[in-house]
Formats: structure tokens, sequence, C-alpha cells
């Protein structure tokens, strides 16, 4: 009885924090594509006569 409750404790955990890491990477991409965009808009910038 006690193991099935630590394996659901275990499993109720382990669902938070991959929801959690997914919602991270998610927003580490987006955030990775705003600096390439704003580093490629300022090589532009720089490159034009």
């Amino acid at each position: 009885m006690q193991w099935l409750e630590a394996r659901r404790l275990f499993t109720a955990i382990r669902l938070k924090f991959s929801r959690v890491f997914r919602l991270n990477l998610s927003g580490l991409k987006s955030k990775i594509r705003i600096n390439l965009l704003h580093e490629l808009h300022l090589l532009g910038a720089d490159g034009l006569p």
C-alpha cells in the first residue's frame, strides 16, 4: 500500500516537472529566436551602406 502511494506521488511529481520543463523549453526557444532575429537585424543594419 505504501509503495503504491510513493509510486503515485512520484508519477505526479514527474508529470509536474515535465510540464514545467516543457514550458521553460518553449520559452527558451522563443527567447533564442527573438535574439537571433535581433542579431540578424543588427547585422543587416550594419551591412547597409
